[in-house]
């Protein structure tokens, strides 16, 4: 037995092998591997010709299994050039850059790796992509392809979610109480309206009769909303309307309290809760309107707070009722309820004023110059005139001059004549009859 430590013998001895004989025996373990290579380079191939891997990968990976087999001797451009079914051109350059190596130094790392076999044991190994079976290198890519395509799916559909949690939500809370909503809002702009418009006592039955239809459109919206059922989150929003609409029906029970019955100083006391009722209407929708703030808001600009013209009427229908002081020489002025005569006369505001010239009575209003001819017998015509005026006739109390009688009240004066024939008057309206 040959010790280990025994050196070769120099080429050309008798003693054991000559490195022909050896190159020989190489041979034919290099001729089993270039089979192996072959094979895997021809499955390459065959993946690259039914479209499951591109050009570029079937060159890459004929690299690397190039480097994992290491070049064995005798395995040249012309193996890979003649795989079973791969063209000369699927990857592109002459076949020495498609191996990597020539025929040369494929030599002469065999011939080193026989020398020293420890060589091809520390040969730096590359990403063993082929560690795999040939189709799992498709199953691979086309897993990280659709792995990408799921991610980037599941976070542009986050986006979306978020979105419809955040703005969506307000919106569709906006929709459910859209219908009760602008009956509210419609309300709110009518008594404002109708607020503005009143300055003396003929507008407070105008004001009252208004103020009574709104509660019932007020009423109707609150009993709408109690029905509707809303998401959790949209709850506190929810409580915050039905709050404001049951803030604004207290405001006009309040109004029609002020404007109902003869006006007293209990009138003003009710007009003052109902001013304060419309200020805690208007807090009421702001709170809400902050916690929906999709929900569209023609409130709150509304000032329905102003109530100085209904104040001023209430004022000078008290004044007009009540007697003046007895003087001190013992006489009176007329009382509420009396009889006027003359030849003109005009309400306790002086915004209706009434003349006869001729046979005929002329009364007008204040402010547009609207005035009404009543002859003595037959039906009254409008024109643009003004008439003097004259007494004063205060409410409740009549006036009459010789073909014509009037009587004077909160709402306008009625006046007719000899034939049953006449009119209603006041700012707002004419009625003839």
């Amino acid at each position: 037995m040959r010790n280990d430590e025994t050196p070769y013998p120099p080429s050309g001895s008798q003693g054991g092998a000559s490195p022909d004989e050896v190159l020989d025996a190489a041979h034919f373990s290099e001729s089993e591997a270039q089979a192996d290579l072959a094979s895997r380079l021809s499955m390459l191939d065959r993946l690259h010709e039914e479209g499951q891997i591109s050009a570029a990968e079937l060159k890459e990976a004929r690299l690397r299994v190039m480097a994992e087999a290491g070049a064995p001797r005798g395995f040249d451009s012309d193996v890979v050039a003649d795989s079973p079914g791969r063209p000369s051109s699927a990857v592109g350059g002459t076949s020495s850059s498609v191996t990597g190596v020539s025929e040369r130094d494929g030599a002469a790392e065999s011939r080193q790796a026989i020398a020293d076999p420890t060589i091809a044991t520390h040969k730096p190994q590359g990403r063993r992509i082929l560690g795999l079976p040939v189709w799992g290198v498709a199953v691979t890519a086309v897993g990280a392809v659709v792995a990408g395509l799921v991610l980037g799916f599941a976070l542009l559909g986050g986006d979306d979610a978020s979105d419809a949690a955040s703005g969506g939500g307000d919106t569709a809370y906006a929709t459910q109480v859209g219908r009760p909503l602008g009956q509210l809002t419609s309300s709110v702009v009518v008594v404002g309206k109708g607020l503005a418009r009143a300055n003396e006592p003929g507008d407070l039955k105008t004001v009252n009769r208004m103020a009574k239809r709104q509660i019932d459109v007020v009423e109707g919206a609150r009993r709408a909303l109690s029905g509707i059922s809303v998401r959790a989150e949209d709850r506190p929003a929810q409580q915050r309307l039905i709050k404001a609409a049951a803030d604004q029906r207290r405001f006009l029970v309040a109004l029609v309290r002020a404007t109902g019955g003869t006006p007293s100083e209990a009138s003003l006391k009710s007009l003052n809760q109902a001013r304060s009722a419309a200020g805690q209407t208007l807090v009421s929708y702001r709170r809400f309107f902050a916690a929906a703030p999709a929900a569209p808001d023609a409130i709150t600009a509304t000032d329905i707070t102003d109530v100085s013209g209904v104040r001023s009427a209430l004022k000078s229908a008290i004044a007009a009722a009540t007697p003046p002081p007895t003087s001190a020489a013992g006489s009176s002025a007329p009382k509420t309820g009396g009889s006027y005569g003359g030849g003109s006369f005009q309400s306790p505001t002086g915004n209706i004023r009434c003349q006869i010239s001729g046979s005929t009575l002329y009364c007008s209003t204040s402010n547009d110059g609207f005035g009404v001819s009543l002859p003595g017998f037959g039906s009254p015509t409008t024109g643009q005139f003004t008439a003097a005026g004259g007494v004063v006739v205060p409410y409740g109390s009549s006036w009459s001059s010789g073909l014509f009688r009037c009587e004077s009240a909160f709402d306008g004066i009625t006046c007719s004549n000899q034939s049953g024939n006449g009119f209603f008057l006041n700012r707002d309206a004419f009625r003839p009859f």
